[in-house]
């Protein structure tokens, strides 16, 4: 049976608003986040466990002008760092600012590790885009960029990585659904025009996460 969301919103919180997003996956729903990004990030060390969101940047440091970014910075049990942005502004920046945010955090973790003599703890940036990358090869919905040997296709290191989500190409249906990180986009991207907890649970949504995400995002929840 194929579910087709309802054109009618109301029900559930839009994640793509900074109210959404940051209800949904702010600090007292820590643990929903950890969940999706552990689906979503590759060569992770560890599970993610006891995440912790930190303080936030200045909201106008690292922004392109008139570009809506809303972040959250998160640190795990083991020190890795993850910084989760919420992009619903169309610009040709994504990467750079990514790459700009991903070393900026690396810089402070790597260089306090080097001075204890220990290896430095796993930075990842995750933007989550409601719209599209105008770069001709990015026509999946999820892109992993890491350090890699341009020859060879070897990992450098898993020190740091960043991870694009362009939600519009994300575009399987019920019955397509397959992995986790399937369930989550499909939930994230129809979230405000759903009706209930999609109804075909053999297909992996029959979940106390994701049954107490919907109660989370419920508009008067």
């Amino acid at each position: 049976m194929t579910h087709t969301p309802s054109t009618t919103p109301g029900k559930y919180l839009d994640f793509f608003t900074e109210a959404g997003f940051r209800h949904l996956f702010g600090p007292p729903h820590a643990h929903l986040l950890a969940d999706f990004l552990s689906c979503l990030l590759p060569d992770l060390r560890a599970p993610i466990t006891d995440l912790h969101h930190l303080p936030g940047p200045s909201p106008d440091v690292g922004q392109p002008p008139g570009v809506s970014i809303i972040e959250l910075d998160c640190v795990a049990s083991d020190g890795s760092r993850f910084g989760v942005e919420l992009h619903s502004t169309a610009h040709p920046y994504v990467i750079n600012r990514s790459v700009f945010k991903t070393m900026s955090v690396y810089q402070e973790t790597a260089g306090e590790a080097f001075d204890r003599g220990t290896r430095p703890p796993q930075v990842y940036t995750v933007a989550l885009l409601n719209f599209n990358l105008e770069v001709s090869e990015a026509v999946v919905p999820v892109i992993n960029m890491q350090l890699r040997n341009i020859d060879t296709g070897a990992l450098f290191g898993d020190d740091i990585a960043i991870v694009i989500v362009q939600f519009p190409r994300f575009g399987k249906d019920l019955r397509d659904l397959v992995t986790r990180q399937d369930h989550w986009l499909y939930l994230l991207k129809h979230l405000k025009n759903l009706t209930a907890l999609p109804d075909v649970l053999a297909k992996g949504f029959d979940d106390p996460v994701f049954r107490e995400f919907l109660a989370v995002a419920e508009v008067d929840g």
